[in-house]
């Protein structure tokens, strides 16, 4: 089902080796930037994360990043 849709929407779907952050760098630093400013407003035992998602992912997304 899955393949189907994208490629009905022309997306080539590329796969990367697992658990190696050479390979998956970019996603792996993301990863990182977004838990840390969840962590930071999360509560302690991080139950209300979901609440400061949007707030985070508009902060992420405004920002300007290095290439």
């Amino acid at each position: 089902m899955m393949t189907e849709l994208l490629k009905q929407i022309g997306i080539t779907h590329l796969y990367s080796t697992p658990y190696h952050p050479m390979t998956n760098g970019q996603i792996e630093r993301f990863n990182a930037t977004m838990d840390a400013k969840i962590a930071a407003l999360s509560n302690e035992k991080r139950t209300n994360w979901d609440e400061k998602l949007p707030f985070v992912t508009f902060n992420y997304n405004t920002t300007i990043h290095r290439t």
